[in-house]
């Protein structure tokens, strides 16, 4: 497109975009913060074109992707003050030395969740200056604690003398990648659906069982009654009415009110 002059808030994250990182966003050499591609399928290497964003100075985020090879050794051209995000990858090889250039950083130096190896000192030495400095070659190779600064890999085993695990048995302990994640969402996203609907199901259920009820209620109690004939077993009086009183009209009666009156008998609806 016609984007090479924007500055800033470059956002596609939380998307389904798969595939490589186009090479053309190099273009954008104007941008000076707010680059997001997080929270993607991307699978591609890092372009070594994205190092053209050398006015960039806050918020740049390519984590939760697939990305994979090495990290462009251009990235550290950037003018970096905070928000520099590539963790939750798949990128591998030794972290560049020339990410130590990034001296301006205060905030949010994120690696981890990437089988890289070894961590340079000039990288290391950024740790002192920066809140959230997390690097590290695999979050399994951090043992159980939550947070860890630094831990400087050379991709041997990183816990020499355990032979309960081992590297490939702790690479199956990784967190989930994205695709993973998503689904999960999507999964939850739709039970809520569903349980949602059930309830409406339920109470336009209910609605129509009580809108019957009350129907039911008015044509029981709308005062019509049957005619009895004129039986001697059910006490009448040979008067035609049914109800032994010899001749005196009303309601037809059933026995069992009284010595000779009866109770009224509502007609069947």
């Amino acid at each position: 497109g016609n984007l090479d002059q924007m500055s800033s808030d470059f956002d596609l994250s939380w998307n389904l975009l798969s595939s490589a990182v186009p090479t053309q966003l190099g273009l954008l050499d104007k941008m000076s913060s707010g680059f997001y591609l997080n929270l993607n399928l991307l699978s591609s290497a890092v372009p070594t074109q994205l190092g053209r964003l050398g006015q960039m100075n806050f918020g740049y985020d390519l984590s939760l992707n697939s990305l994979s090879s090495a990290i462009p050794t251009e990235l550290g051209n950037f003018q970096m003050s905070s928000g520099f995000y590539l963790h939750s990858n798949s990128l591998s090889s030794a972290i560049p030395t020339e990410l130590g250039k990034l001296q301006q950083l205060t905030g949010g130096f994120e690696l981890w969740d990437n089988p890289l190896c070894g961590v340079p000192t000039q990288v290391e030495a950024l740790s002192s200056g920066i809140e959230d400095f997390y690097v590290w070659a695999s979050p399994s190779w951090a043992g159980d604690d939550d947070v860890i600064d630094t831990v400087a890999q050379n991709c041997t085993d990183p816990n020499p003398g355990d032979d309960d695990d081992d590297y490939e048995n702790r690479e199956g302990d990784r967190a989930p990648n994205m695709g993973s994640t998503i689904s999960l969402v999507l999964i939850v996203a739709l039970s809520f659906i569903v349980i949602v609907l059930a309830i409406l199901v339920a109470l336009r259920r209910r609605q129509r069982y009580a809108a019957l009820a009350e129907e039911d209620d008015h044509s029981g109690n709308s005062g019509s009654y049957v005619e009895l004939v004129d039986d001697p077993e059910l006490g009448g009086g040979g008067d035609g009415d049914g109800d032994g009183d010899g001749g005196t009209t009303g309601p037809p009666l059933l026995p069992g009110a009284g010595s000779s009156d009866g109770v009224l008998c509502p007609a069947a609806p």
